[in-house]
């Protein structure tokens, strides 16, 4: 099973309020490390490259995803990888609450994944990131 304790502070789903659930706010995100956020509600997405699995290097990258938008920060559910684990300067920095999905339960994430695949029709798992220029993302 996976050691969840890796993510200091870490939050449950169980945990998130019910309104999330319901899908009637726009501001409920889930997450993944693919580098994306997905608005629950109207799907909006946002995507970016991020060259590392560095736990601050990948919180700085949502934090500049979350400053590039005006709109609604509530919530944000993501899964339980490691490089999650700097969570809390997205709470410092957007007010947003982060909540994490038990572990092997990809489900509770079902929009994001729903996402993934979707920016996977587009750039197979292995693509050469580097060769694919902004333009193109």
């Amino acid at each position: 099973m996976l050691n969840t304790t890796l993510i200091p502070n870490r939050v449950g789903i169980k945990h998130r309020p019910e309104i999330v659930e319901k899908r009637e706010r726009i501001g409920d995100w889930e997450g993944d490390t693919v580098y994306g956020q997905v608005d629950r509600t109207s799907r909006y997405t946002l995507c970016q490259r991020v060259w590392s699995k560095n736990k601050d290097e990948v919180a700085a990258a949502i934090n500049r995803l979350f400053s590039s938008i005006k709109g609604r920060k509530e919530t944000l559910t993501l899964d339980n990888g490691g490089e999650l684990a700097a969570h809390s300067k997205i709470t410092e920095r957007h007010g947003i609450d982060v909540y994490f999905a038990e572990p092997y339960k990809s489900w509770q994430r079902g929009t994001n994944e729903n996402t993934n695949g979707r920016l996977r029709r587009t750039w197979p798992k292995g693509t050469d990131m580097s060769k694919i220029s902004k333009e193109e993302t």
